[in-house]
């Protein structure tokens, strides 16, 4: 196995990021071996100043660990002339302001790079540059709200609710180092840096894409995708010893024989079980419709009967704690221990 923070060796970043979106993009580079130097404003990233519990600093300390920082007043001419001299010598040059303060600034592609034509320009934004959204202030919640995400979430026939971390800003910051980590291999055949953008709206619509597709035909797909909204909160089957979740792939006759095994013989009947479409729209009911119903079984015994005899999928829901000590987790090296455990990047690199 190739260590993953060799991988990116010699390779110069340059960070003018606040936040969350900007800095993981840093984060990646930084994880992959790339040496990131990261440029705060004199009063420090806005992130340290969201909350007071903690939180924030745990999370800035994730996102930014392993980087070299420097404390840039980029509305002073030798702020910006510090930065010009960093730029000259990076390989790719991560922003995260909206365009009209990037222009305001000289901060923007033309009037950083032209004395760098090989550098990559990787522009992480909120809504997009231009348009009319362009130089508004984003947020997690306000691009879920926009793009749709919250229609899953919550209470039915009350408000959305976001989802609880910040889904969209964590996946920028990574497709914004897949774009920028393109343009460099780009560069070995051209010769010269690019210009890439990802915004998080961008960023949210793809990850939104099965929705697009349910949606374009409703009439013709009848599946969970169009459905989900209208659904109440799954917390998963209550056994004796823990709540799992329990998937079937052999869809109806899987469901109506475990459910008869565990000793629901009416659930197991039910006529909504018998098809494709009333499965799909009868599932999301089962945890609440067996409720106090399994608790005669343990995790040990129904494990084997989903997984073996009917080849689905059974997991435990866990808690954070116990996400971090699953042997599977601890197997694969994704979290090093400490006072703020380190996340690395999710890959291995085999020779």
């Amino acid at each position: 196995m190739m260590p993953t923070e060799t991988m990116l060796s010699g390779l110069q970043v340059v960070e003018v990021a606040q936040g969350v979106a900007g800095p993981m993009c840093g984060k990646v580079f930084a994880d992959l071996g790339a040496e990131v130097t990261r440029v705060e404003p004199p009063g420090g990233d806005w992130l340290l100043k969201v909350a007071a519990d903690g939180g924030a600093r745990a999370l800035y300390d994730q996102l930014n660990a392993g980087k070299r920082k420097l404390s840039l007043d980029l509305a002073a001419p030798a702020g910006r002339a510090s930065l010009a001299a960093l730029v000259s010598s990076a390989d790719v040059l991560v922003v995260g302001e909206r365009e009209a303060k990037l222009t305001k600034l000289g901060l923007d592609a033309a009037s950083l790079c032209h004395g760098a034509p090989r550098v990559v320009y990787c522009h992480v934004s909120g809504w997009g540059s231009g348009g009319p959204m362009g130089d508004k202030a984003a947020s997690e919640l306000a691009i879920q709200v926009v793009t749709g995400m919250t229609r899953y979430l919550g209470t039915l026939g009350e408000p959305p609710v976001r989802q609880g971390i910040d889904l969209v800003a964590v996946d920028t910051g990574i497709a914004a180092a897949q774009a920028a980590l393109a343009a460099l291999l780009w560069r070995e055949t051209s010769g010269t840096g690019q210009r890439v953008e990802v915004s998080m709206l961008a960023t949210a619509i793809a990850l939104m894409q099965w929705d697009t597709t349910a949606f374009s035909g409703p009439e013709a797909w009848e599946g969970r995708q169009l459905t989900a909204d209208q659904w109440s909160e799954d917390h998963g089957f209550q056994l004796a010893d823990a709540r799992c979740l329990i998937d079937l792939r052999s869809r109806e006759s899987g469901w109506s024989d475990l459910l008869r095994e565990l000793g629901c013989p009416d659930l197991a009947d039910d006529p909504r079980l018998q098809t494709e479409h009333g499965l799909d729209l009868t599932i999301p009911d089962l945890p609440r419709l067996t409720a106090g119903r399994l608790t005669q079984w343990t995790f040990a015994e129904v494990e084997p009967m989903v997984r073996d005899k009917y080849q689905g999928t059974i997991v435990p829901m866990l808690d954070y704690r116990q996400v971090l000590e699953h042997p599977q987790i601890r197997h694969l090296g994704l979290v090093t221990p400490g006072a703020v455990p380190r996340v690395r990047f999710p890959m291995d690199m085999k020779s």
